[in-house]
This record gives structure tokens, sequence and C-alpha cells, in this order.
């Protein structure tokens, strides 16, 4: 009832703001017996090029003439009309025609006109430019004249060439083919070389005034004329120079002074500081500078950027010295607060919103070493605990401690010579975790955790991508669950059998390996990507060759996820693409529960609570008492999720937004031997239909750029379980709550909140 309350109340502030919107809109105030710019129009005349977007052109209509609009879902009107003005129709055929020989379509013909429509007491013009974009300007050939040094260095480089024969020349394709260059000399030991230094040639042959033939032209990258020679030439790397604890803000002339601070050598490392506080190894290992290497520019920003990104300091400058032939680099160091302590309240309550009745609290204290043995490691110690009271129940409620510790090593920790990984991966570090874990399920059963892992990260960058890795070549997870021969536990299992082997007794030794790579793409893109991947597998089978046992997990765990989003101006639509499945031995066990995947909550299927979808189209939870005990696992998972986001208004510093989405999913169960007495449950390509679930809804977002607020409410399209329309939700007989078979009246919709974005 109260989530009904809820409900109604938000509709109702919703329409009433809608209301006063759509009234602001349909009565908007256009200016009268004067001539305002009413809409803009492009036409083009002649046949273009597929990859032409027609669309951009709007964009060069000059701002005094140019419609712009406020938007409110289908509602729409001319934000702050434009009177009209004949002489603007020329700057706007100039900004378009100057775009079009950017793109290399140098002999554009462009015709403004207007016309004026009289509606009552308003002058509405419309804006006509007719455009004849002509033929491309194709690149015939590319040649290259600098001195022989760079010319055999490009030659060697060819095959990173950005632009080629027949290409269509635009300005972008030459400045992206100018910043290749520079990258490349910078990054072969020309430290002074700029931008400026490098320039492009156009000749264009056979040069045909008939628009419908293309034109060709031949380029030529050069150096230009009366260039410093300092500029050409070449640097190595010289001497390394850290200062690694100054104090922020404050001035010391003891820096510049020698005999004032202690200084150690190593190789062409020099450490000055007050006191030891760090030894060499955070530097050897995390600097790719090295002494007698010519110059290159990624290297030292790949150094700078990974010992920022180390945590024992907050704040680095660098100082570059030219000294003969070679580069003195100097950094300035100033650490952060060696030991912190970071508290954390979470308080939730599903009551008001999804009449779960969930009242959930933690509480978290974190301490933080960031220079643990001097050298450069962090160690962080988590205690938390947490605590759901279900307020319909009193024999559902949950109890959770945890204590944990992991320390984060700066480099490889690897029983082999890793200088190659060292000086070639970025941001590598060994990870050591440690986790104790006590939850108790009042009256149902009581878990005891001890997990521990030893694994790596590094981050490589390519040229179209950016990758992510994780490996856990160790991942040990002991379990002790208790009281599973409960009356209350017994009663469950009897109605929910395949339950009984998802809570099957067992440890986890096994290895972890994840993969996130993101996509680059050109800086105008629209368009943002990501795939991951996760394996994760047990050694129980390879163990039981030397030592036979029952008490370690045998399975292989598989997921991959695919991210995308485009940008528009104001809006954006997003995607994500989920799929999983475990495959345990013997094939009679499903995955442990705490392996298994689930669906619901604000980050998945958001008409369902948490664990509350699935499994398949399975019935079973609907024919068991309601405060038994509820949440779903299976052992497969699929999910896809869409938005159409969009800005609303704005209110001081926020920003509100909303969106538009659809979430489709489920989980199932793989082995039809783990639930004998549901088949509903089990994954089966002919079913996919029956079983997947789906929800529409829209949701309101209040950004303040460091942090969204994020409210959504969904409904319930397609319920599995729905016993009527194949699923379908009936508008004709459309409730907010319906009835099950066991009585309970469960909600056709849900209201979820949280923070953050859900993909």
């Amino acid at each position: 009832m109260r989530a009904n309350i809820i409900f109604y109340l938000l509709l109702i502030s919703v329409l009433l703001f809608s209301c006063s919107t759509i009234k602001k809109i349909t009565n908007k105030n256009y200016p009268k017996k004067v001539p305002f710019v009413f809409k803009n129009k492009i036409e083009l005349t002649n046949n273009v090029d597929a990859g032409f977007n027609k669309l951009v052109l709007s964009n060069y209509w000059d701002d005094s003439i140019k419609v712009t609009f406020d938007n409110l879902l289908w509602f729409r009107s001319i934000k702050d009309p434009k009177l009209f003005n004949p002489k603007k129709l020329q700057n706007s055929k100039k900004n378009m025609k100057d775009f079009l020989q950017a793109e290399g379509y140098y002999y554009p013909i462009l015709k403004d006109s207007f016309k004026i429509d009289t509606i009552k007491n308003q002058y509405r013009v419309v804006t006509f430019m007719n455009i004849n974009i002509g033929r491309s300007v194709l690149i015939d050939s590319i040649s290259y004249s600098f001195n022989n040094d760079i010319n055999q260095l490009i030659q060697k480089n060819n095959q990173d060439r950005i632009i080629q024969n027949g290409d269509r020349l635009t300005n972008n394709q030459i400045t992206n083919e100018i910043e290749r260059l520079y990258n490349l000399l910078k990054s072969n030991g020309y430290y002074k070389i700029v931008r400026e230094n490098i320039l492009v040639e156009v000749d264009t042959l056979n040069l045909k005034k008939d628009i419908n033939q293309n034109i060709l032209a031949k380029i030529q990258f050069q150096l230009t004329e009366n260039i410093d020679s300092n500029n050409l030439k070449k640097y190595k790397f010289g001497r390394l120079i850290f200062y690694p604890d100054l104090k922020l803000n404050k001035f010391d002339s003891a820096v510049f002074k020698n005999d004032s601070l202690i200084e150690r050598k190593y190789k062409s490392i020099t450490l000055r500081s007050y006191s030891p506080t760090f030894t060499f190894t955070p530097f050897i290992n995390n600097c790719f500078i090295k002494e007698g290497n010519f110059y290159n520019e990624n290297d030292f920003i790949n150094s700078y950027n990974v010992l920022n990104r180390l945590g024992p300091w907050q704040q680095i400058e660098n100082k570059i010295i030219p000294r003969n032939d070679s580069l003195d680099f100097i950094f300035y160091m100033y650490p952060a607060k060696k030991y912190s302590a970071l508290f954390n309240f979470e308080g939730s309550l599903d009551d008001d919103f999804t009449g779960q009745n969930l009242l959930g609290l933690s509480a978290s204290v974190t301490f933080l070493n960031r220079n643990v043995w001097k050298h450069g490691i962090l160690s962080s110690t988590n205690i938390r605990y947490g605590r759901s009271l279900d307020l319909s129940s009193t024999n559902n409620n949950i109890n959770i401690w945890q204590i944990s510790q992991t320390y984060t090593i700066p480099k490889l920790i690897v029983p082999f010579k890793s200088n190659w990984f060292n000086q070639t991966l970025l941001n590598k570090k060994t990870q050591i975790y440690f986790n104790a874990n006590y939850t108790d399920r009042q009256e149902f059963y009581k878990v005891q955790s001890i997990t521990g892992s030893f694994g790596y990260e590094w981050r490589t960058e390519q040229k179209n991508s950016s990758t992510f890795y994780l490996y856990k070549p160790i991942n040990i997870e002991i379990y002790d669950i208790n009281e599973l021969d409960s009356s209350n536990f017994n009663y469950l299992l009897l109605q929910n059998p395949f339950l009984k082997s998802s809570f099957n007794q067992g440890n986890v030794i096994g290895q972890q390996f994840t993969i996130i790579k993101k996509f680059k793409h050109n800086i105008n893109s629209r368009l943002t990507n990501s795939l991951s991947l996760n394996i994760e597998n047990s050694w129980g089978g390879l163990i039981n060759l030397f030592y036979k046992t029952d008490d370690i997990y045998k399975y292989i765990k598989l997921e991959i996820e695919y991210k995308e989003t485009i940008k528009f101006a104001k809006t954006e639509f997003a995607f994500r693409l989920f799929g999983g499945v475990g495959f345990s031995s013997p094939s009679s066990t499903s995955l442990p529960f705490f392996k298994q995947f689930f669906v619901g909550g604000p980050n998945s299927m958001r008409a369902w609570s948490v664990r509350q979808l699935g499994l398949g189209s399975s019935i079973t939870y609907d024919t068991v008492d309601y405060n038994q005990y509820r949440e779903r696992y299976g052992d497969m998972k699929l999910e896809l999720n869409s938005e159409y986001r969009f800005n609303l208004f704005k209110i001081g510093s926020c920003l509100v937004k909303s969106a538009f989405f659809c979430d489709i999913g489920n989980i199932w169960n793989i082995n039809s031997h783990s639930n004998q007495q549901d088949k509903n449950s089990i994954f089966e390509l002919g079913r996919l239909y029956k079983d997947i679930a789906m929800d529409i809804g829209t949701g309101i977002r209040l950004d303040f750029t460091y942090i969204i607020i994020r409210v959504d409410f969904a409904i319930k399209l397609k319920d599995p379980a729905r016993q009527y329309n194949d699923g379908w939700l009936d508008f004709n007989r459309f409730g907010f709550t319906e009835p099950r078979i066991n009585g309970v009246k469960i909600d056709n919709y849900a209201v979820q909140f949280n923070i953050g974005l859900p993909f």
C-alpha cells in the first residue's frame, strides 16, 4: 500500500510538471507583425557520398537566424525566436561553403532563398539553402620531403600512415597525418620539434571545372623553411633525479643544495630526500625512461602518469633540462598523507519502493597506509558490518560481518626475470588479498568464509584501443555452511528442490582472468564502447589427479559484456549486452550459489527487485509461502539493456535529466538433472521467447557533475511467471499488482533508487 501511495504521488508530480511545461510550449508568445525565423531547410540537389551527413550542415546556419528548440518529450517550441535579417543568409552560405571545402568538396554551389508565411499576426520566415556539393578532391599520390634521417624513419613506419591514395582529401585527414608525423618524431629523439615545423602542400592535377568529375591532388609533407637547426637535433635520455618527499606549497631552498639533502644513487637514478622515506623500487619498476635511449615522449608521459597513480604522492611536477645531446629529468614529488582512515555509512529502504519490506544498514571503516616498507606499497584494511531487516517478517533478517586486507605492490612479482614486463606494461600491480566473512541468514543458514587471492593487474595501449588485464593465478575460497539441517531450511528445500544443488558444501581453489578493452575513436566521434571478458575456473579436477576429494568445487564460469554509448548534443543512446554461463562437475549439481548469476535491481532488470526474477518461466516461487526464502540464482544469464537519455532543464548547478529504457533478460539453470521437478527453469533455445522477461520505464536523474542521483520507474511488460497472455501485460486488465497462485499480490512495477548511471 505504501509503495502504491508513493507511486501515485510521483505520477501526480510528473503530470503537474508536464502540464505546466506543455502550457508553456503550446502558448509560446512568438513575435507579432515582425518577420522571425521559424524554420531552416537544407536541400541537396545532387547525389552525395554514402558517408556524408546532411544534418551536420545544419550546425552552420548563422547564429542570428538559426532555429533552436526547447524539447520536452513529444513537445517542443522555438527557443528565443530570432528576428529575420536577409544579410545573415550570406554568412550562413559562407559557413557551409567553408565546411564543405574542409571536407574535400572544393567546388560546391550554394543558393539561398527564403519565404514568409503569414499566420494571423505572425510573419514566419522559412530559410532555404540549396546545395550542390560537387565532386570530391581525391588523393592521387603522397610524398614526404624531409632530411634523409627523417625520410628513412617515415618510410620505416609507412604502414601506420593514416591517409592513402584514393582517399577523399579533407582538412581532418591532413591534420591527423601531421599529428602522426609529429608523434613519430617526438618518439624518436626529436625533443624540440613542434607541430608548426611540419606543413603540407596540395597540388591539384587535371583540374576540371566540371563538378561531376573528381579532382586529383598530389600531397607533399615537408618541413617549414628556415627551421631552427636545434629543432632537428636528436636527444637521448639522460639522468633521472627524484625529490620524493617535498612539502606541498612550501618553497625550500634546500632542494637546490646537494649538501642539505640525503642523496642516493642507483645507476641513472638519483634520489634526493630529507630522509630515506622511499627505496629505489617504485622508481625502477615504474619509470620507462632509460638512460642512453633516444628521447621518446610516450615513455616520459607514461612514467609521469604511472608515478602519479601509484598512491604515495598527491602531486608531481617535472622539469626537463637539455645537456649537450641528452635530457635530464627532474621530478618534484609531494607525498600524500601516509596514514588515513575512511568511514562510510549506507542505508536503503525497499519497503516504500518495491514492496519487499527490506531495510538495509551498513557501516564500514577503511585504514590506509600508502607507503608500506618504503616501497610505495598500498595497504588497505576494511572492516564492515551490515544488517538487512525484513520488516514484514521476523525470520528473514541478514547479519553480515566482514574484514579484509589488501596489499597493492607497484610491480609484477613473478618467479622469473621481469624486466620486460616492468619496462613495457603500464599501471602494473601485484595484489595480495585476504577476506573473512560471516553471514547469518536467520532461521535458514549461516555462512562463514575465508578467501584469499594473489594476482596481477596491468594495462596496455594499442593504436585503436586501451586494454586492462586482471589475472589471479591463485584464488582460494573456503566456505562453511551451517544449519542446513534446520527445520526451516529443510522445509524450504522440499518446496524448492533445485536449491539443494546450489547449497552444496565445498571450497574453491582456482584462477580468474579478466580483460576489459576500451576502443579508441576520433576525437570528434560520438561513439564510446567497450568489451569485457571474464573467465573463472576451479583447479578441483587437476587436484583430484593427485588427491581424491569432493570438498573442492569443479566448475568453469564465463562472462562477456559489451557496452556502447552514442552521444549527441543533448541526448544519447546507451546499450549493454551481457551473457554468462557456468558449468559444474558432477553434472548433477549447479554452481554454488555464491558463484551463480542473478538479475533485478537498479542496474539490471529494473521492474524487479534484486534476485526476484527467474528462473526461466518457472512458477515455483509462486507456490510457496511468501515469507519463505525468495532469492533466485541460476547457472546462466542473458541480459540486454538500452536507454535513450535526454536533458530536461537546469536548476542552478544541477542538470535534471531523464531517460526511456527497456530491459530484457532472465536467468536459468542449464543442467536438467539439477531440477527434476521444474523443467521451466532449464534453458532451452526453443523456450527463449516464453522465458524472456521485459520491462520498460523512465526516470529522473539529478546530475551534479561529480555525482548522479537516479530514480527509475519500471513496469513489467513481460513477466514469464504471469499465467495469461503469454506473460505479456494486458493493458485492458492492467493493475499495479496482480495475484499469484499462492494468493500473494505481486507488484507489476518497481521504483529503483541508486547513485550513478545503470551501465
